[in-house]
């Protein structure tokens, strides 16, 4: 969000209407490194419900 705020380009969506979920990329290492520490291989989608 931060950067967002200071303005100038950030990545987006090719189409406008598509929605975005902001993620914290702290609350996202946290999810990583417990993934490792659990030793739980696979994919995981790391966005909340629409």
């Amino acid at each position: 969000m931060r950067r967002a705020a200071r303005g100038g380009r950030v990545a987006l969506p090719a189409d406008p209407g598509q929605p975005v979920q902001v993620i914290d990329s702290r609350d996202l290492a946290r999810l990583v490194v417990q993934l490792l520490v659990d030793d739980r291989p696979g994919a995981f989608h790391a966005v909340g419900p629409a």
